[in-house]
C-alpha cells in the first residue's frame, strides 16, 4: 500500500449514520402517532357535535 495513493471513501460514508437513522424514525413514528391522534379527537369532536345536533 503506497500512502501517496488516496485510499477509497469507507462505504458507511453513503448511507446516513445510525443515529440520524434512529432519529428519522423516532421523528416520523411521532408525527404519524400526532396524525392518529389529531384525527381521532377530529372524529369525536365531529360524532359529539352530530350527536348534540340529532338529540
Amino acid at each position: 500500500m503506497d500512502p501517496s495513493t488516496p485510499s477509497p471513501p469507507p462505504p458507511r460514508h453513503s448511507a446516513p449514520a445510525p443515529s440520524g437513522g434512529l432519529g428519522a424514525e423516532l421523528r416520523e413514528s411521532l408525527l404519524l402517532l400526532g396524525c392518529a391522534v389529531g384525527v381521532t379527537m377530529g372524529l369525536t369532536t365531529a360524532a359529539q357535535a352530530a350527536l348534540s345536533v340529532l338529540s
